[in-house]
């Protein structure tokens, strides 16, 4: 989030992480006989990285805990998340609800601006801060979008979806009885599951395939697990294929197979502690060459915001109208794969 630390007529301009930089900027020497000091913040307040990262955050069945996201940013006090900021005035300023508003196409993840606003209270405050404010400022009501024109020093900022899709849709099948299949309804073909897992959004720990958060990793795949359940009780024959996808970090490289295999195991792991049968779920790790691969290079460096796009954890149904199975499939037959990647699909895929 970006914003303004103001010490007495002075105004600040401070980067993203905008409250640590503002304390940091109200701290320094040159700032030591500033009496009121403030920190105005004009942004909604979302994060989508950092320990407060609102993707991590589970919407599907309601708001989560304020108290409880809090405690966590408490527990990370050896790295200094929340700064002291006592005796520093907290002000937010915005639409009429006192928070700015986000430009199309983006969209936030809950129109409940009481919650969001609730949250950055309660956060403030954990900070020591006894002064927090919400202000309206005329003609804000519509953001202004930057787009990368010849006139435009601003770069468009890519749209971050904060909502879990449910893309698992089983359909129902009238007078079907999974458990008494003799004499029902036949099922119809089993629906396309291509699912996307982003590596940031579980929440894998940088390098390893254990998740930075256990809780907030379950929260996001128990829905999903509620979805297979379902799945494999109308389409017992199926088999769901849980495929890791790293980043190549250098040009050229094709490396990360055995952490992506494990970051899918760790998927796989939490899937099957919800009930779904270890058997039904593939493992296969791919590492960064993959017939999907987007290429982190085309400027020339390495782009860390293109590298986030190939790294994930895949669910994939194994049938014809699942396009990402089926460049799978082509390359593993066609050895356009790593040799190893290619010994084990042709081993689970028979």
């Amino acid at each position: 989030m970006d914003g303004l630390a103001v010490g007495g007529v002075e105004l600040v301009k401070v980067p993203p992480g905008c409250i640590r930089e503002a304390k940091n900027a109200l701290s320094s020497v040159q700032a030591k006989d500033v009496k009121n000091k403030q920190i105005i913040i004009v942004d909604t307040g979302i994060s989508t990285t950092g320990e407060l990262n609102f993707l991590d955050m589970d919407f599907i069945y309601g708001k989560p805990e304020i108290k409880d996201i809090i405690a966590q940013l408490k527990s990370y006090e050896r790295l200094g998340i929340l700064p002291d900021l006592t005796g520093i005035k907290i002000t937010f300023i915005g639409t009429t609800d006192g928070l700015a508003e986000v430009a199309e196409p983006q969209k936030t993840l809950t129109t409940d601006k009481r919650f969001i606003k609730n949250l950055w209270d309660g956060i403030v405050r954990a900070c020591g801060s006894t002064d927090v404010n919400f202000e309206a400022a005329a003609g804000w009501d519509t953001p202004n979008k930057y787009t990368e024109d010849a006139d435009s020093k601003f770069k468009y900022v890519s749209v971050i979806n904060f909502t879990h899709e449910r893309v698992i849709q089983i359909p129902e099948i009238p007078g079907y009885d999974p458990n008494n299949p003799d004499g029902q309804p036949d099922s119809p073909n089993p629906p396309n599951v291509e699912v996307k897992f982003p590596s940031e959004t579980v929440g894998f720990k940088p390098d390893r395939a254990d998740y930075l958060n256990e809780a907030n990793a379950q929260k996001l795949l128990r829905p999903y697990a509620d979805e297979l359940k379902k799945f494999f009780q109308t389409y017992p024959n199926e088999k769901i294929w849980i495929v890791g996808t790293t980043a190549a970090v250098t040009k050229g490289s094709t490396g990360g197979i055995d952490l992506s295999l494990r970051r899918a195991e760790t998927v796989k792991n939490t899937l099957v502690s919800f009930g779904i049968p270890e058997d039904k779920l593939l493992t296969i790790g791919l590492g960064s060459k993959f017939p999907w691969w987007v290429d982190e290079f085309t400027s020339g460096n390495f782009d860390t915001n293109v590298a986030q796009a190939n790294r994930a954890v895949w669910l994939l149904t194994a049938h014809a109208d699942t396009d990402k199975f089926n460049k799978l499939k082509a390359a593993a037959t066609n050895s356009e794969l790593l040799p190893e990647v290619v010994e084990r699909f042709n081993s689970l895929y028979h």
